[in-house]
């Protein structure tokens, strides 16, 4: 093992030993300082192109709070071993930055396509459920990519960039990759060239969309998945949809980048069918914009035929705020979305007006809590309260109800306590490009009926 290999290249000296994390065996800050000032002069030499990539366990303290400091290391140590196979050759290196940092030295990759493989490699690591001590989790990760010598020549610059790309990353929310770019908060800092390129971004195939699972935990399925809209952008790397979304809505760009997401959408939905997947619901935020644009019920039409899919399995969400705004025009809508088969959300219940009459008046299939009254459930009285009322009064009208943001399964069980067993966050998934979602779902599914079989075994407890 790592500790082993260790003790045999460094029995002959003990500086070389100081060089090293005494935990995983893989070379320490120090260490990897040394070897990449001798990694610089070789490649100055020779014209050789690397890149370092800076590895954020994602939510490792949620880890180490739920199993322990040992159990931590011992997946600290896993990351470790996993890394090294990443490793194709003795001039490439892995390293413990500090607590749950690594960092990683990818050699020979002279084109922007064969860093994207190597990157790619390390990224699957993540991709799988892990197993410690026979508990089954899974653990995301950050990554933040620097290359050598476009944006660095000396080390305490390489490792500085490489730091910063990460915290890009993780800006952007968890199980991101960015490229080091010099972010200046692009809308703010030029709003007239942000505009423009965000006009051609459909057309340059910038525009991408990410899925989150949607779980059921008293079946233990996956009956769900809401379709996000992402921006990757050439020179800044991917950005957040709050910074651009909002701008697609000023502009009305929204209606023809909505209906390419709402075409997209059904698409999958058919594609992961024909794959093999069972019938998975696709949820599609619908903006103010396009809601009365008057070219939303066409729209709609157009992707169920082009796709094919089953309107039962579309399903659009709004927000409490387009309903109040005009609720005549809104009912009629609604009343023909209805007639189609398609089911229609509320999204963010509880921030908004949040008024009975509109959830009596108006034919809603489903209210989505707001995560903000999730994050502290199990600590907070008054957002058990929130969410306790909100679900009565979700089931005394007939109403599906679906939890956003559940990151622990403290939360999960808090809900499920409270009557909600649909949820959507990051416990189970963040967000993933269609290909990882059928990748990941017979994991998220085995996942999901062992927290099924624990949650009611708890619940049940507390009764």
């Amino acid at each position: 093992m790592i500790i082993e290999n260790l003790t045999q290249s460094t029995s002959a000296s003990p500086e070389k030993w100081l060089q090293h994390d005494a935990l995983t065996g893989l070379l320490n800050r120090r260490g990897f300082i040394l070897m990449l000032e001798e990694k610089i002069q070789e490649a100055s030499k020779l014209e050789k192109h690397f890149a370092l990539v800076w590895i954020d366990c994602d939510r490792f303290k949620l880890i180490n709070d739920s199993f322990g400091q040992y159990f931590g290391d011992d997946v600290l140590k896993a990351v470790a071993e996993q890394l090294l196979t990443c490793l194709t050759n003795k001039n490439e290196a892995a390293a413990r930055m500090s607590g749950d940092e690594f960092i990683v030295l990818l050699d020979e990759v002279q084109t922007l396509q064969a860093l994207d493989e190597r990157i790619q490699q390390i990224r699957d690591i993540f991709q799988q459920p892990w197993s410690i001590q026979g508990i089954e989790f899974y653990l995301t990760a950050s990554f933040g990519v620097v290359q050598y010598p476009k944006d660095g020549v000396r080390v305490e610059e390489l490792i500085t960039k490489a730091e910063t790309a990460n915290k890009q990353a993780k800006s952007l929310g968890r199980n991101h990759l960015s490229f080091f770019h010099y972010y200046t908060e692009p809308a703010k800092h030029n709003p007239v060239i942000f505009e423009r390129e965000l006009r051609y971004a459909l057309e340059r195939e910038q525009l991408l969309i990410y899925y989150q699972p949607q779980v059921n935990i008293r079946s233990g399925q996956v009956y769900g998945a809401e379709a996000l809209l992402r921006w990757n952008h050439p020179q800044y790397g991917l950005i957040p949809p709050v910074e651009f979304v909002p701008l697609l809505d000023e502009t009305r760009m929204i209606i023809n980048v909505g209906e390419w997401l709402l075409e997209q959408a059904c698409f999958q939905q058919v594609k992961w069918l024909k794959q093999g997947l069972p019938s998975i619901t696709v949820s599609v935020n619908i903006s103010p914009t396009q809601f009365i644009s008057g070219t939303l019920l066409s729209a709609v039409k157009r992707a169920i035929h082009k796709s094919g899919i089953d309107p039962r399995f579309l399903k659009l969400e709004i927000t409490e705020n387009m309903i109040i705004k005009n609720m005549i025009e809104t009912r009629a809508i609604l009343e023909k979305l209805k007639r189609m088969g398609i089911g229609v959300s509320i999204d963010d219940f509880g921030t908004g007006y949040s008024s009975l009459s509109y959830l009596k008046k108006f034919p809603i299939d489903t209210i989505k809590l707001d995560r903000s009254f999730i994050k502290d459930i199990t600590i907070d009285i008054h957002d058990q309260a929130i969410v306790k009322a909100i679900i009565d009064m979700g089931h005394t009208l007939e109403l599906s109800l679906v939890a956003e943001g559940a990151e622990t399964a403290q939360q999960i069980f808090s809900l499920v306590d409270a009557g909600c067993v649909n949820v959507q966050g990051f416990y189970f998934s963040p967000p993933v490009n269609a290909t990882q979602f059928s990748i990941n779902y017979q994991c998220w599914r085995r996942l999901a009926e062992n927290l099924s079989e624990k949650t009611f075994s708890y619940y049940s407890t507390k009764r």
